[in-house]
């Protein structure tokens, strides 16, 4: 199985966010999750780690 990884303007768009300086911000405040480094200045997320982060939004959504 092959992982999946996603560019700064595949989450924004997976994610609803419009600029990558939400998701950057969303990250210093440890609420998404960190990006591998796959370059000297490239970063990139595991799908599945932004398929977990929605599905942890939706359950608090649900107990609200």
């Amino acid at each position: 199985m092959q992982t999946e990884l996603l560019n700064v303007h595949e989450v924004a768009k997976i994610t609803n966010y419009k600029s990558r300086a939400s998701i950057y911000n969303l990250m210093k405040s440890a609420s998404f999750p960190v990006p591998v480094r796959v370059g000297a200045r490239t970063v990139r997320w595991l799908r599945a780690d932004v398929d977990a982060w929605l599905e942890g939004l939706k359950q608090k959504e649900e107990t609200v």
